[in-house]
């Protein structure tokens, strides 16, 4: 796990380690997509992008609880698990 604001702000070390990265998760809480549109930004065309308003979780609409963190979970784990190619 990183932190989106030093990919935003160009903080080497993290790029760095972004780049270096096995695989990427970018998770965004709604449909602006700012997460997802911050890694492209900064150069990264791999990675897996999980837009939790597509699940029905919309940030600050939805109750945090077991089956909503269990959904975002289980989506997250089917992009890890099951990558796109690209």
């Amino acid at each position: 796990m990183s932190c989106i604001a030093g990919i935003g702000g160009g903080v080497k070390s993290l790029l760095a380690r972004a780049a270096s990265a096995e695989r990427i998760l970018v998770i965004d809480g709604c449909p602006l997509g700012c997460a997802r549109h911050t890694f492209e930004r900064a150069g990264f065309k791999k990675f897996e992008h999980l837009a939790l308003d597509s699940l029905g979780l919309r940030k600050g609409a939805c109750e945090v609880n077991e089956t909503n963190i269990a959904a975002g979970v289980a989506a997250a784990m089917q992009l890890i698990l099951n990558p796109t190619k690209g």
